[in-house]
């Protein structure tokens, strides 16, 4: 059956072969044929698939065994081989998986809807085109609601798609099946390497900033287990002896603006500092205490909510998350603070203080009691400039395989819409 002339609003429908009937996915495939009844037993044990155990890659990452007593309330939908998952929210349509094999003891989540293909659909075809820009594009123009726009059931079952002879669809898939591993398998090695790069650059920091730049000084035990032997001619002493802390304010949102004002300080948050440089969800807050103040000069370190990240280089009034740390007197300069500050070992230590709840929260006399090495200031001077150089520079080379892993992506997808719309001579698969 094909879709009536008033649903033949797509305007990808064009770039189909004319020989190529559309016909709504419902009756193309069975939608969420398989559930868990209210009355399961509460031991019955499976494994949960929500929307974060779906990869960037479409690979399914279940959870461990859980109970049904204790069960998300969503956990309901059980899928079998040759099913496609897809999240029919808007906001992570791109959790979109197939199981090839019986998966054992696994139900998914009910933001996602179970798509079993019937005798006229390839499965790995139709998992293709679920994926598919124009797919995901159809799904974004259904969805409804604000929070979480969504598609409804009804309308995800009337989803146009095409239906090319079974033979086609096959070649389609195996091309697909073929080009897209490789791909993925190229990710996945630049993904790793990201990794690599990541633990390299943290190590060469480390290691400057607790040993020191010179391999042949001589060394001595620090007395502290976490930071190991350190130079002999360097000291060890705590926050406290050359900072001070102050923390910020929890502002109430209805004493916030919205725009900037002459006796307005912009409100630096977790949130707002996380969304990165091209943020434009600014707030404001009227005649902040000196206290909360910070300047493009000043050190900030959050105590909760992304406990031992180091901000420096911002202006405003900082929140109740944040401490600032003000240096005194000029033992320590503010570039090796930072450095410091900023080394994934004493990060580590700092979160260890902060505690292992859902929500670490570091207090003042935990990081000020905490142990430090203090080098001579020319040493300090040069341990910055190299942990810098270090941050720069690795800083780079993951930009690079982040943009190289986008262009993939980009390229995977483009890929996929092009075959599963007929634009790809796939005759050699189908040969």
């Amino acid at each position: 059956m094909k879709l009536s002339p008033g649903d033949r609003h797509s305007p990808w429908r064009g770039d189909l072969p004319t020989s190529w009937p559309i016909r709504p996915l419902k009756y193309l495939a069975k939608l969420d044929l398989h559930k868990l009844p209210e009355s399961t037993d509460a031991d019955y044990s499976f494994r949960y698939v929500d929307i974060s155990s779906v990869t960037s890659l479409g690979q399914i990452v279940p959870s461990d065994p859980i109970r049904f007593g204790d069960s998300p309330s969503r956990a309901r939908k059980i899928p079998r081989a040759g099913d496609t998952i897809v999240s029919t929210v808007r906001t992570y349509l791109k959790a979109i998986a197939h199981f090839d094999e019986v998966p054992t003891d696994v139900v998914c989540s009910t933001g996602f809807c179970v798509v079993t293909p019937g005798d006229d659909v390839h499965a790995r075809f139709l998992y293709h085109w679920l994926r598919s820009d124009h797919m995901v594009d159809e799904i974004c123009a259904r969805s409804v609601g604000v929070s979480y726009p969504a598609i409804n059931p009804s309308d995800f079952a009337g989803l146009p798609t095409p239906a090319p002879a079974l033979e086609i669809q096959r070649a389609i898939a195996s091309f697909l099946d073929r080009k897209t591993a490789a791909i993925d398998a190229l990710i996945e090695k630049k993904e790793r390497l990201i990794e690599l790069l990541q633990e390299k650059r943290q190590a060469l920091i480390t290691q400057a900033v607790t040993k020191g730049l010179d391999p042949t000084v001589p060394m001595k035990d620090s007395g502290i287990e976490w930071l190991g032997e350190i130079p002999k001619h360097w000291k060890v002493t705590r926050f406290r002896r050359f900072c001070a802390l102050s923390q910020g304010l929890q502002i109430p949102r209805e004493e916030r603006f919205s725009e900037p004002g002459p006796r307005r300080a912009r409100y630096i948050t977790v949130q707002s500092l996380n969304a990165g440089a091209d943020f434009n969800g600014w707030e404001y807050i009227e005649n902040p205490p000196a206290r909360v103040r910070c300047t493009f000069d000043d050190i900030l370190m959050a105590r909760t909510g992304a406990t031992g990240e180091v901000i420096s280089g911002v202006d405003g009034a900082f929140h109740n998350n944040f401490f600032k740390v003000q240096l005194q007197g000029s033992s320590m300069s503010k570039e090796y603070a930072v450095a410091l500050l900023r080394c994934p070992r004493v990060k580590e230590h700092l979160l260890m203080l902060a505690g292992t709840t859902t929500i670490p929260d570091l207090n003042h006399d935990e990081f000020l009691d905490t142990p430090v090495v203090l080098p001579p200031q020319s040493e300090q001077n040069a341990i910055a400039r190299h942990a810098k150089k270090t941050e720069d520079d690795f800083e780079l080379l993951v930009r690079m395989s982040e943009q190289s892993i986008g262009a993939l992506r980009e390229y995977r997808q483009a890929l996929i819409t092009a075959a599963v719309t007929g634009k790809i001579d796939v005759g050699e698969e189908a040969a």
